[in-house]
């Protein structure tokens, strides 16, 4: 089997590849999920803010969008190119990554259909495992309806206190960059 030469690089708006970053972000999540173009902009103002390009072969292959609130990482979009999905590379980065993190966190889509069961089973084995609370975060545009989501962590469920350090700092800091 080959080797994956997978790297993260940051991103910053005017890179090489900040409009493919962007065009898959649009691309990979429904309105409902993400921020207007001139939030989304203004994330990169946030020192808080990780954006990183998932780079193979030092092409682009996808994007991470995380908040660093100090040994508590959130993962907030995560997408790998279309056209290299079930590569592998997706999985490698992931896991890459969540082995320097101190504690990461991501939501998915409670599972309701095939795609959305596929989706928890690929973070499952990429060592995320379900939290038993429930979460209720802000929409991303105000007055539409977000969908019921559920939160992982890697390396096992966090403890109650750390899942409302979570909640709080998904509703008083990265809601600031939603519509």
């Amino acid at each position: 089997m080959n080797e994956l030469k997978i790297s993260l690089t940051k991103l910053k708006p005017g890179d090489k590849f900040f409009d493919e970053a962007y065009a898959l972000y649009k691309a990979s999540f429904p309105e409902c999920e993400r921020r207007s173009s001139e939030s989304f902009l203004k994330t990169f103002e946030d020192e808080r803010f990780r954006p990183y390009l998932i780079l193979s072969g030092g092409e682009f292959a996808g994007v991470f969008f995380c908040w660093d609130f100090g040994g508590l990482e959130y993962l907030e979009h995560f997408a790998v190119d279309p056209g290299l999905r079930g590569s592998g590379i997706g999985a490698e980065a992931l896991k890459n990554f969540a082995a320097v993190c101190k504690c990461l966190m991501l939501e998915i889509e409670a599972p309701y259909d095939e795609l959305s069961l596929r989706r928890k089973r690929f973070y499952e084995r990429c060592g995320f495992t379900e939290n038993p609370y429930v979460h209720n975060p802000p929409p991303y545009i105000k007055g539409r309806p977000q969908p019921e989501l559920m939160v992982m962590s890697y390396g096992g469920a966090v403890s109650r206190e750390l899942f409302s350090r979570f909640e709080v700092c998904v509703a008083d800091v990265v809601s600031a960059y939603r519509d």
